[in-house]
């Protein structure tokens, strides 16, 4: 009888389960090292935001405008006219504008806001007063002086300007007197009834500043 060998096919079935166990192990390698230069080349394109210095604030320089009016106890803004009762009794510590006593001092108030304007800046200024008051009437410039010589920081007694830093405040009185009504009464809102304008011109160095206000004041309740 003949023998047949069953090594062979035995043999070959191991080589293959080899070349197979070996082929798997090299598909899945690829894969692993392709992950890697993609992680890298996408690290590669990240950049820093730049950060951007914050830009440092520039001087102002000097400034200067005339804010309006303290008309006796009322501060009137530049370009307003008063005309109500509210405002007029205001203005003599009256509910509507009529004469209340004792007898008392009257004011008329400048008031200007100004920043980095030296206090020996030469100014200068002109106004514009109701009928009346026309001997103390600056119709043409004053002759020039220091700031400090014509206006004083920070506000007055009365008539004051809300919502300015006080270092940038400015005052200077144009009137100050007695005055009354009757015998017994201070005055009515009706005598500071008119028209009042100001120019201040300040010189900082090179620079001419200048600043005009007017105001109004109509109260009719005493005609």
């Amino acid at each position: 009888m003949s023998r047949v060998s069953m090594r062979t096919p035995a043999l070959t079935t191991a080589v293959l389960l080899s070349i197979l166990a070996a082929c798997a192990i090299a598909a899945s390698a690829p894969l692993a090292t392709a992950a890697g230069p993609s992680a890298s080349v996408a690290k590669a394109k990240k950049h820093k935001a730049k950060q951007h210095k914050p830009k440092a604030k520039q001087p102002k320089g000097p400034s200067m405008k005339v804010l309006g009016f303290g008309v006796n106890r009322l501060f009137v803004p530049a370009g307003k006219t008063v005309s109500s009762n509210a405002a007029c009794g205001e203005m003599v510590g009256s509910d509507d504008g009529s004469p209340i006593g004792p007898p008392q001092n009257v004011y008329l108030t400048v008031y200007l806001r100004a920043s980095d304007i030296p206090a020996g800046a030469q100014t200068k200024f002109k106004d514009e007063l109701p009928e009346g008051d026309e001997e103390i009437e600056f119709t043409e410039f004053s002759p020039p002086t220091s700031l400090s010589n014509l206006f004083s920081k920070g506000a007055f007694i009365g008539g004051t300007p809300q919502g300015v830093k006080t270092q940038e405040l400015f005052h200077t009185i144009l009137v100050s007197g007695s005055d009354e009504e009757g015998e017994y009464e201070g005055p009515s809102a009706e005598e500071f009834d008119g028209n009042y304008g100001i120019t201040v011109v300040v010189e900082v160095g090179s620079k001419t500043l200048t600043s005009t206000a007017k105001v109004e004041v109509d109260c009719p309740m005493l005609r």
